[in-house]
């Protein structure tokens, strides 16, 4: 497997909290002036997305993007919903989803990670709390409905020796399944 440097284990525990890839076809027509007549046109899209409120985080991520790949990607904000980053470029999208697949239920840690050195695993960490972390009366919670993921990242902590219990993960009633793009 690849070489990963901190900053892309970083940029992969961000991913496995808050992001999602999307592998879909887009159809669509388009009118063309010149011609007088419409074509129908189809085109594969494959990206990563991050989405977070806290703008800390979301230029942490343009940050890493950077360091890693050599460009800073654009937020894109819209009305009310949250705001995201989209990564479209086939390079950085095919090494990311090369280590995992991102999505709620669906992410895992990378092996590389796990079999990896303890700044590896610390920087994962790190990345992965700043996405579904918080700190609340002592206590140090991370919010996910990924139970298999959460294993995972519960062997990481115990190679780190930090102490732990689990109280879920507890899925919400009226919660949509996690659609499954891929």
């Amino acid at each position: 497997m690849n070489k990963i440097i901190l900053d892309k284990a970083g940029l992969l525990g961000l991913l496995c909290s808050e992001g999602c890839y999307v592998d879909t076809w887009s159809k669509y027509v388009v009118f063309d002036k010149r011609r007088c007549n419409a074509y129908y046109r189809c085109a594969k899209r494959k990206v990563v997305e991050f989405s977070n409120k806290n703008p800390k985080l979301l230029a942490r991520f343009q940050e890493l993007v950077n360091n890693e790949y050599d460009y800073v990607p654009n937020i894109y904000t819209s009305g009310n919903r949250t705001p995201k980053i989209i990564l479209t470029r086939k390079y950085p999208v095919a090494d990311l989803v090369s280590y995992s697949n991102f999505g709620c239920e669906r992410w895992a840690v990378p092996e590389s990670i796990a079999n990896g050195s303890k700044k590896l695993k610390q920087r994962f960490i790190r990345g992965f709390f700043d996405g579904d972390g918080c700190f609340s009366k002592n206590t140090l919670a991370i919010d996910s409905a990924n139970k298999d993921g959460l294993l995972e990242i519960s062997e990481l902590l115990k190679d780190l020796k930090i102490y732990f219990s689990f109280y879920g993960p507890q899925r919400r009633p009226n919660k949509k399944e996690d659609r499954k793009s891929v």
